[in-house]
Formats: C-alpha cells, sequence, structure tokens
C-alpha cells in the first residue's frame, strides 16, 4: 500500500494553466453563442424584409 500511496501526486494543479484554460473556455462558448444569435438575427431580418406584402 505504501507504494501505491507513494505514486499518487496529491499536489494542486498549476492555476494559472487552469486559469487561463477556463479563459479560453469562456471566450470558445461566447463566440459560438455571438454568432448563433447573429445567424438568428440575420434570418429574421432578411425573412422579415424578403416576405411579400399582404393585400
Amino acid at each position: 500500500m505504501s507504494t501505491v500511496a507513494g505514486s499518487i501526486s496529491l499536489s494542486a494543479p498549476d492555476d494559472s494553466a487552469d486559469r487561463r484554460r477556463h479563459i479560453i473556455a469562456i471566450i470558445a462558448a461566447s463566440s459560438g453563442n455571438l454568432v448563433e444569435w447573429y445567424d438568428f438575427y440575420a434570418y429574421a431580418f432578411t425573412s422579415a424584409i424578403s416576405k411579400p406584402a399582404d393585400k
């Protein structure tokens, strides 16, 4: 048991690398969300303009 316990590292992960990964993930998710909303509004705008007028 002492060899297993001695081989397991209980040190904390590098905080700067972990923080950087979180920031990159937030930026990536925000960029994807921005593209989806732009796509939605572009479709809504063009469908409202290209709709034939009701008479």
